[in-house]
């Protein structure tokens, strides 16, 4: 079934005007771990994400490239949800996270907020290829109980 043009170009502005994920990896044991992360999208619905090579996000991707992810907390009823494989750089470090950092008002957001301390020789980008992707939007007014018949398929 080929995606609408106009599904994709909703998801992407959705994608645009956020920038905070739940991503899921799976950890040692097998089973899943999850931590909210900023990120940054580009044409191609790839994400990338920062972090320091210390974390359990980034040993579980070392072991295990397959990641799940969620965008969209609210107020709005709107998410995106996907899945894909995740590869690492430690190249594209600082160019992402002055990226990121462009995007926001420093001076509103908390002294302890993580992207303060970066970048740092310690931090490396993750870049997330999903495989699938789907955009449940319940804003127009949608019944709750029909909920599930309204997710749309972005990839």
């Amino acid at each position: 079934m080929k995606v609408k043009p106009e599904i994709r170009q909703k998801a992407m502005h959705f994608l645009k005007n956020n920038n905070v994920m739940a991503l899921a990896t799976i950890g040692e044991d097998g089973k899943p771990q999850v931590a909210v992360v900023y990120y940054a999208i580009d044409s191609e619905f790839n994400f990338y994400v920062s972090t320091r090579k210390k974390t359990r996000k980034f040993r579980n991707i070392l072991k295990n490239p397959d990641v799940s992810f969620t965008i969209g907390t609210g107020p709005k009823v709107i998410t995106i949800q996907g899945g894909g494989e995740a590869e690492w750089s430690e190249e594209k470090a600082n160019k992402f996270v002055w990226s990121l950092i462009e995007n926001f008002d420093i001076t509103k957001v908390s002294i302890r907020w993580p992207l303060r301390i970066l970048p740092h020789k310690d931090v490396v980008v993750i870049k997330i290829k999903p495989n699938w992707m789907i955009l449940l939007d319940l804003e127009g007014g949608v019944p709750i109980e029909d909920y599930e018949v309204n997710f749309q398929r972005v990839l």
